[in-house]
C-alpha cells in the first residue's frame, strides 16, 4: 500500500466511519487495473472483505487537484 501511495497510484487510503470498511482513491488507472491492484490488498487477498470499485467522473474540483491526475 505504501509503495502505491508513494508512486501516486493511490492518493489516499483510510478507514470508513463506524468500521464499515476502507476506501482508496486511485488515479491514472482504468477499472481493470484498479481491480488488479485491489486484489493485492491483504484484506481482499485473504477474502476478509469483498471490494466494491466505484468510478467517479469529476466535474468540479479544487484548483491544483487536476494536476494529480496528469
Amino acid at each position: 500500500m505504501k509503495k502505491w501511495i508513494n508512486d501516486r497510484v493511490y492518493l489516499l487510503a483510510g478507514s470508513l466511519e463506524n468500521s464499515q470498511g476502507g476506501a482508496l482513491l486511485a488515479v491514472k488507472l482504468n477499472k481493470a487495473e484498479v481491480t488488479a491492484l485491489v486484489e493485492e490488498v491483504p484484506f481482499a487477498k485473504h477474502q476478509v472483505v469483498e471490494p466494491e470499485i466505484i468510478s467517479i467522473a469529476p466535474s468540479r474540483m479544487v484548483e491544483g487537484f487536476a494536476s494529480l491526475f496528469a
